[in-house]
C-alpha cells in the first residue's frame, strides 16, 4: 500500500499547521510501515489531502482510481488549509471548496466527535471517522534548550511571565477577551499569533486588533516553527478556545510541553472535545476577570494545575498510536471492496 501525501503552499513558514500536518502524516506512515510519496506520478493507491485548495488534484486522483482520504479540521489556524470560511461577523461556515473536496472523499478523518457530528448531516458519501490529533513528544521535551529561543527572539528578560495563544484576526470576540485579560494582568506578557481571514490579505483585521490594546499584549503573524515551539515550552500557559471549530494541534503540544492550558468559554461535554476536559487537562473561564485571577495565582505558584494528567493525554496521542490507527483506516477502505 502506497500513499500520496499532498500539501503545497507558496509560504514555506513551518509554523503553518498544514505544513506541520503533512510532516505528521509522513512520520505516522513511517511509524506504521506505510510507503508514502510526494509525487502523483508514483501511482499511489491512496491519495491523502489536508487542504480544500487541493480539490482539483484530489478529483484527478479519484478519476485515476486512487482512494481519496481527507484530513479535515486539523489545521484551522492555517489560512491555506482551513475548512471553515470566516465571516466578518465572527461566525464561520464550511467553505465551498471544503464541501467540494469532502464530497469526493472516500474517507474523511476529523479530530473530534463534535466535528463528526457537525458534518454527518451534510450527506457526504465518504465514511467519517474520528482520528485524534497527535504530537511528537520528543519535540516538546523540557530537557531541551529550545525554550530559550523564544525570550531571546523577543528580547524578554529572564523568567518573564508569559502566556501565548493562536487563532484568527477575524475572531473579534476572542481578541476582545484577550485584550481585557491582558489589562487585568499587567505583569504578564501576552502573545497572540494570528492568521488573517482569506478575505483580508492586506491585514485590516490585524490593524483593527491593535487599536486600544494594552502594552503587555503583542499581536503577531506566524513565526518560524522553532520559535513557536519554544514559546509553548517557555510560557506558563497556553490559551485555547471552547469552540466547535477545533484548535486541534496547539493544546496537545502544550500538554506535551507540560504547559498549563486555560480555555475561553464554558466546558463542552466529554464527547465533543476530549482534549479540553475541565479540571483534567485544562480549566475553563467564561470571563477575562476569572481567567486573570487564575493566571496571577499561577504566576505565584499558588494555583492548582492540570499539567500531569494533560501530559498523560499527550502520551496517549503519541505518533506511534496515531500511525497505527491511520494504517487501520487506510486498510479499511479496501476491505469493503473484497467483501462478497
Amino acid at each position: 500500500m502506497k500513499t500520496f501525501i499532498h500539501y503545497e503552499t507558496k509560504n514555506d513558514n513551518a509554523v503553518f499547521e498544514g505544513a506541520r500536518m503533512r510532516k505528521t502524516l509522513k512520520g505516522a506512515c513511517e511509524e506504521a510501515g506505510i510507503d508514502w510519496v510526494d509525487s502523483r506520478q508514483e501511482g499511489a493507491e491512496i491519495s491523502h489531502f489536508i487542504s480544500p485548495r487541493d480539490y482539483r488534484i484530489a478529483a484527478s486522483e479519484k478519476e485515476r482510481g486512487s482512494k481519496v482520504v481527507v484530513s479535515a479540521f486539523y489545521t484551522e489556524n492555517d489560512p491555506n488549509a482551513s475548512f471553515f470560511k470566516e465571516l466578518w461577523n465572527g461566525k464561520e461556515k464550511l467553505s465551498a471548496k471544503a464541501k467540494k473536496i469532502l464530497t469526493i472523499a472516500d474517507l474523511i478523518l476529523v479530530p473530534s466527535i463534535a466535528m463528526k457530528q457537525f458534518i454527518e448531516p451534510m450527506g457526504f458519501n465518504g465514511r467519517i471517522e474520528v482520528l485524534r490529533p497527535t504530537v511528537n513528544l520528543a519535540r516538546f521535551s523540557r530537557t531541551s534548550n529550545e525554550a530559550n529561543i523564544f525570550p531571546r527572539y523577543f528580547g524578554l528578560k529572564e523568567a518573564t511571565p508569559t502566556v501565548i495563544t493562536s487563532g484568527s484576526y477575524a475572531d473579534v470576540k476572542t481578541l476582545t477577551f484577550i485584550k481585557n485579560l491582558a489589562k487585568a494582568c499587567p505583569k504578564i506578557q501576552f502573545y497572540f499569533f494570528g492568521s488573517l481571514p482569506k478575505s483580508d490579505p492586506i491585514g485590516v483585521a490585524r490593524i483593527a486588533a491593535n487599536i486600544s490594546k494594552p502594552r503587555n499584549l503583542t499581536f503577531l503573524k506566524a513565526v518560524q516553527d522553532d520559535i513557536f515551539r519554544s514559546g509553548i515550552l517557555y510560557s506558563m500557559a497556553y490559551i485555547a478556545t471552547a469552540s466547535i471549530r477545533p484548535d486541534a494541534i496547539h493544546p496537545l503540544e502544550a500538554f506535551a510541553a507540560e504547559t498549563q492550558v486555560v480555555t475561553i468559554g464554558t466546558p463542552l461535554s466529554d464527547g465533543e472535545n476530549r482534549l479540553l476536559s475541565e479540571g483534567k487537562t485544562c480549566f475553563y473561564f467564561d470571563t477575562p476577570e476569572k481567567m486573570a485571577k487564575y493566571l496571577i495565582a499561577l504566576q505565584s505558584n499558588a494555583a492548582t494545575t492540570t499539567v500531569v494528567p494533560a501530559y498523560a493525554v499527550a502520551k496517549s496521542h503519541s505518533l506511534p498510536h496515531f500511525g497505527k490507527k491511520l494504517k487501520e483506516f487506510y486498510e479499511s477502505i479496501f476491505e469493503k471492496e473484497v467483501q462478497p
